[in-house]
């Protein structure tokens, strides 16, 4: 008797550890597909982007597929833009750089600032600071 109890005792407490110790899931938010900016074909922007809430509550934009071309002086930025097609839009919009682009291929991930709120952004662009060119966009939905 003392030995089932044990057993049942054991189950009860590995089921609730197993939900209450799992880890939440990232989760996306926002995503849409980049588009070439008015400069192409001088520079040309493919993939997705992803706006991403980690478990911990903080955001990422995750790009997937992505390809760009070179250029000086290339971040990814948010922006409050819908769907920007020219450089006027970013210019005309608030925007957050979220780092300087780190590949011109592959799958990259970049913090989105702890004081940013995401609802407020609408686009991802591939922005040159240097020369105030939009090299491509991704509208978020």
């Amino acid at each position: 008797m003392i030995a089932i109890r044990h057993l049942m005792a054991a189950a009860v407490f590995a089921a609730a550890g197993a939900t209450g110790l799992a880890a939440q899931a990232d989760e996306v938010v926002k995503q849409g597909a980049f588009y070439d900016g008015p400069h192409a074909p001088g520079h040309k922007v493919s993939g997705q982007a992803q706006v991403v809430q980690n478990a911990d509550g903080s955001y990422e934009v995750h790009l997937s597929d992505f390809v760009s071309d070179d250029g000086p002086d290339v971040y990814i930025i948010l922006s409050t833009a819908e769907q920007p097609t020219k450089d006027a839009h970013i210019k005309g919009s608030t925007w957050v750089p979220l780092g300087l682009r780190t590949a011109l291929t592959g799958d990259q991930s970049y913090p989105v600032p702890a004081n940013v709120n995401v609802e407020d952004y609408k686009s991802v662009g591939i922005w040159c600071k240097q020369y105030s060119v939009l090299f491509g966009a991704a509208a978020l939905e």
